[in-house]
């Protein structure tokens, strides 16, 4: 079955209450991405993706969603190493 959250464990929505001291960590690990084989893109997104990765369109004959190809395998990212570089 394909993972629908893609990099997500759990989503919930944002709260003041409850993300009130939270923040974006920024940095150079892509560990999170190292089983995503996909994702999914937009049309403005098309011509920098194209220069890098595979685009391909999926999905089933009511709904097809462009996507770029980051694995052949499921849970397979080929841009991420084993030390979490992209």
């Amino acid at each position: 079955m394909t993972t629908q959250l893609l990099i997500y464990e759990r989503a919930v929505p944002i709260s003041k209450q409850r993300h009130n001291d939270w923040s974006v960590k920024t940095g150079r690990n892509y560990d999170f991405a190292r089983h995503v084989n996909s994702v999914p893109l937009v049309a403005a997104e098309f011509q920098a993706a194209a220069a890098e990765y595979a685009i391909v369109f999926a999905g089933t004959e009511k709904a097809v969603m462009p996507s770029v190809i980051l694995g052949v395998r499921e849970r397979e990212n080929l841009y991420v190493s084993d030390d979490g570089v992209w």
